[in-house]
């Protein structure tokens, strides 16, 4: 009997391959590529804009959406910091989305994401927490 591929929910390690591509007569000509890997969640507040998006999807899946500039704090929420390291760029950017795998998280890394959703991840993204 098949297992069916696990679908994202709550507390699930959820791995992304992200590819951003900034918009025509943009300062910044080139896509970026990054790999993020995330609680699906842990934030205080519930779950950001973009989590709604990964919400049942599995492994496979893709998805993508424009992000305008000043609306990646709401969008991304706590997860903020997460996609503006990994990126390296601001909005606007169209976010192209490909889910890689699901899993159970471990119950320390849920802690860990739970702790870092709530107290900033202590740099420069805009976020507040200083990153």
């Amino acid at each position: 009997m098949d297992t069916p591929e696990r679908k994202v929910g709550p507390l699930d390690k959820v791995h992304l391959l992200i590819n951003a591509v900034p918009p025509p007569g943009n300062e910044i000509t080139t896509d970026m590529d990054a790999q993020v890997a995330l609680i699906f969640g842990v934030g205080s507040a519930g779950i950001t804009p973009f989590e709604r998006l990964l919400l049942d999807k599995k492994a496979g899946d893709r998805f993508a959406l424009p992000v305008e500039a000043g609306a990646e704090s709401v969008f991304f929420g706590h997860l903020l910091c997460t996609f503006t390291q990994a990126l390296g760029m601001v909005p606007p950017y169209t976010i192209h989305v490909s889910v890689q795998s699901v899993e159970e998280a471990p119950a320390q890394e849920v802690v860990r994401a739970m702790a870092q959703s709530s107290n900033g991840c202590g740099g420069t993204c805009g976020c507040g927490c200083s990153c």
